[in-house]
C-alpha cells in the first residue's frame, strides 16, 4: 500500500504520482498516512473551496525503518500549504578497512557536575582562578609571544589545561561507571537509553508538546523492544554453548536467570 489515506480524493496528477510509485527501481514510499505523528494522514492544503493532501515526503524503502516521526505542522498565514516535519534516527558507523592506517582519537572530555549547593559550582570555579598556581599560569599566557600557526595552536592547548586544572580545583567529577554491567548491554543499548533520557527530560519540560510527546513515548517503546530482543539474543547464545558443551561453568548458568 502507497500509505494514501483511503478517504483520500485522488487528483489528476497525483495518478502520475502513483505510478511512479510502482515502478519497481524506484521503491519509494509515501510516509503520509503510515507514520507516527500522522497515521491519519492530515490534510496539507488548505484553500477557500476545501482542504486536500497535496504534499507528501517519499522515503525509499531502505530508509523508512529510519523514520521517527512525520508531522503535518500548523497552518501559517504565508502559504496555502502547511509544512511538513519528518524526524530520522541514524545511526552512524566508523568503519576502518583492514590494512588501512587507522586515525588517532582523542580521549572524551572528562565531565564535571555544575550544581548550586551551599556554594555553587560557578562561585568555585572563580575563585579557584584566584590561587597562585593558577595566576602564575595565566601570567604566563599573557605573556607567550604568537608568531605563527603552531604558537596559537600551542597557546590554544596551554590554555585548556589551565581550565581543565581549575575544574579539576573546584568541582567534581562526573561518573563514568557504567550503571548496568549485564553483557547484553552494549553500546546500542547505553546508546539508546542515552537519548530516552534526553527525550524524558524534554517532554517533562514541555509537556502540551505533541512533538516531545510522541518523539518520547516513540523512543520508550524502540528501547524497550532493543532491550528486550539483545537479551533474549545474549540468553540464546549462552544456551546454545551450554548445550554444546563449549562452556560449562557455573558462571555460565548464572547469565541465564
Amino acid at each position: 500500500s502507497s500509505g494514501i489515506n483511503a478517504e483520500w480524493p485522488l487528483r489528476p496528477g497525483e495518478n502520475r504520482l502513483l505510478n511512479l510509485l510502482n515502478v519497481k527501481d524506484n521503491e519509494l514510499l509515501i510516509s503520509n498516512g503510515r507514520t507516527l505523528g500522522d497515521i491519519f494522514g492530515d490534510m496539507t492544503c488548505h484553500k477557500y473551496n476545501g482542504s486536500s493532501v497535496v504534499d507528501y515526503i517519499c522515503t525509499s524503502t531502505n530508509i523508512f525503518g529510519n523514520v521517527r516521526t512525520m508531522k503535518v505542522g500548523s497552518f501559517l498565514p504565508y502559504s496555502d500549504h502547511s509544512p511538513l516535519h519528518m524526524c530520522f534516527s541514524l545511526g552512524c558507523l566508523r568503519n576502518f578497512i583492514c590494512g588501512t592506517a587507522i586515525p588517532e582519537f582523542n580521549d572524551a572530555p572528562v565531565g564535571y557536575k555544575w550544581k548550586d549547593d551551599e556554594r555553587t559550582a560557578g562561585d568555585r570555579f572563580e575563585e579557584a582562578q584566584d590561587l597562585p598556581e593558577i595566576s602564575d599560569e595565566l601570567k604566563k599566557l599573557q605573556e607567550s609571544s604568537i608568531d605563527c600557526e603552531d604558537d596559537v595552536l600551542e597557546l590554544n592547548n596551554k590554555v585548556l589545561g589551565v581550565y581543565k586544572s581549575i575544574a579539576c580545583k573546584s568541582l567534581t567529577r562526573k561518573s563514568t561507571k557504567r550503571t548496568n554491567k549485564k553483557k547484553w548491554f552494549d553500546w546500542q543499548c547505553r546508546t539508546a537509553k542515552k537519548d530516552l533520557n534526553k527525550a524524558a527530560k524534554s517532554f517533562d519540560v514541555n509537556q502540551d508538546d505533541e512533538d516531545a510527546r510522541s518523539h518520547f513515548h516513540m523512543l520508550k517503546k524502540s528501547y524497550k523492544k532493543l532491550i528486550k530482543s539483545k537479551k533474549a539474543e545474549f540468553l540464546f547464545d549462552v544456551n546454545k554453548k551450554i548445550e554444546e558443551g563449549n562452556k560449562l561453568n557455573w558462571k555460565s548458568f548464572k547469565c541465564l536467570k
